[in-house]
């Protein structure tokens, strides 16, 4: 059996070099060009807040799990509290951003979803847990699928509309 391989458009093209030539501005998939791309990307994490974490809160939050898992590093937001740092809360930016325009009726609403809020709770498990249970949940999952596809989209459109010279 023949195993399929998925090439873009712009390597099909390259190997039919003898039939086509590729358009002189290559095919670019990057932020400018694709909203989603930050909803997706883990770019949004700030290195900063390990180092606010271990400095004030690392005994009550999984620092081991947070600096290891690059996972919870695309959607991890932490509101540092600046009056009390002991107080800070983390949260998830892709259900702050998201949960209401993806119209998400999951109830009853994380605080982890509801800018500003956040959670934190009295120990390392505990918060553990909650990440992991967000991580987990029904509509957390359905944002990030959500946000896979339009990303998705968005990558193929652009790759059926990239200009090709005969």
């Amino acid at each position: 059996m023949q195993k399929w391989i998925a090439k873009s458009r712009k390597t099909h093209i390259a190997d039919n070099a003898n039939l086509f030539k590729p358009s002189e501005q290559p095919l670019s998939v990057d932020a400018t060009d694709i909203p989603v791309w930050e909803s997706v990307s883990k770019n949004q994490f700030d290195p900063n807040w390990l180092t606010l974490m271990e400095t004030h809160q690392s005994s009550i939050l999984p620092m081991r799990k947070l600096k290891r898992t690059e996972d919870y590093r695309s959607w991890l937001v932490y509101n540092f509290n600046e009056e009390d740092p002991k107080a800070s809360t983390f949260g998830c930016r892709l259900c702050q951003d998201y949960y209401d325009s993806f119209k998400i009726i999951a109830r009853p609403r994380s605080r982890m979803s509801i800018k500003g809020k956040g959670v934190l709770r009295n120990n390392a498990h505990a918060n553990a847990k909650l990440i992991n249970e967000h991580s987990d949940s029904s509509a957390h999952s359905a944002i990030v699928e959500q946000l896979k596809l339009q990303f998705r989209q968005t990558v193929s459109d652009k790759m059926l509309h990239a200009p090709i010279v005969i």
